[in-house]
């Protein structure tokens, strides 16, 4: 079975499985709920512990050995396996097969990966872990979520965030949870009746956001432009290549073409779905559309290969200076995007 993250302790409450599988891209997330799901194991006489991590290489022999091996100090033992990514080789994919098709007694498989797809669920492996056990990807909040994400959190320390000071902290521990956590942890130490403030955020964090191209493509799409040059910038200094952002880029416009025309036809969630856009990543996409028109997206394409002639030093110009104003374009309104035209 799949469940949502927040299902995870009660669900731990009603029955110990004898396979589970935690899916994030944020190794925080995956971190905590693999605590939960150990110190539940524990509580129960799982004891003892073996770890195999795929990226330091994994002998599918090795896994079935500790399988059938009783401990020295007690029967019950958790075996975790830890996913370098969504996939596992023709071994490993036989040995999870061959445990949910008959668990060994006393033993807990638990799986790490650092990443969910939808295709993932049609893998032979992930089959078998849904039939026997439970899967629970962890999403990360998303940038709109996480000022109230990182409240909750604060509030868990005894400390409360005032509203300016969550949006900043955001701002500045963006695709870093782990940092978020330290820095929360921090704060917790300084905080005056409980409560931080604006000012505490500016004195005391220092800026540790982490972004990729994803990020940047969600706030142009999404319209966030300030955010959206921020991300740019940010990716330039850690030395992200022009040529491959903007091409990134340019998928997703055409994207934004392609569901303009299928909205126009009144097939737009045919479109979502045909583009493999889910409900949760749907929002940047729809407040787009609110946005520009079909002929807008058609527009910022024809631009694109301008930009992509500077960026290949095949004409005139400063490359990152255009592709800032592109995304401009791209993040405003039609009639604010004329102040950057090229």
């Amino acid at each position: 079975m799949q469940l949502k993250p927040e299902q995870l302790p009660a669900a731990l409450e009603r029955a110990l499985l004898p396979v589970y599988l935690l899916a994030s891209s944020e190794p925080l997330l995956l971190l905590e709920h693999g605590d939960r799901v150990r110190a539940f194991a524990k509580s129960q006489g799982f004891i003892e512990r073996e770890v195999f991590d795929i990226a330091s290489g994994v002998d599918a022999m090795d896994l079935r050995y500790a399988a059938q091996a009783m401990g020295l100090f007690a029967s019950q033992k958790i075996i975790e396996l830890r996913m370098k990514e969504g996939k596992l080789d023709k071994e490993l994919t036989d040995f999870v097969c061959e445990f949910c098709a008959q668990p060994a007694p006393g033993v807990l498989l638990l799986l790490s990966c650092p990443e969910w797809k939808k295709d993932i669920e049609k893998l032979s492996w992930a089959k078998a872990i849904d039939q026997a056990g439970c899967i629970v990807p962890i999403w990360p909040p998303s940038r709109e979520e996480l000022p109230s994400w990182l409240s909750r959190r604060a509030k868990m320390s005894q400390i409360n965030l005032a509203p300016e000071a969550a949006e900043l902290l955001a701002e500045r521990v963006e695709g870093n949870l782990l940092a978020a956590k330290q820095e929360l942890d921090k704060l917790s130490l300084h905080a005056k009746s409980g409560r931080i403030a604006l000012e505490d955020i500016e004195s005391l964090v220092a800026d540790q956001a982490h972004f990729d191209t994803f990020s940047l493509a969600d706030a142009a799409i999404g319209g966030d432009a300030p955010r959206a040059v921020r991300i740019l910038r940010s990716l330039r200094l850690e030395g992200e290549e022009a040529f491959m952002l903007l091409s990134w880029l340019v998928r997703q416009v055409e994207t934004m073409e392609r569901l303009a025309a299928a909205d126009a036809n009144g097939e737009l969630e045919k479109a979502f779905a045909e583009n493999r856009i889910w409900p949760a990543r749907a929002a940047p996409y729809r407040r787009a559309l609110k946005r520009a028109t079909r002929a807008d997206w058609q527009s910022r394409l024809r631009e694109a290969a301008i930009v992509d002639q500077c960026v290949k030093g095949r004409a005139p110009g400063d490359a990152w200076l255009m592709l800032e104003r592109w995304i401009l374009r791209i993040a405003l309104k039609p009639a604010e995007a004329k102040r950057f035209a090229a």
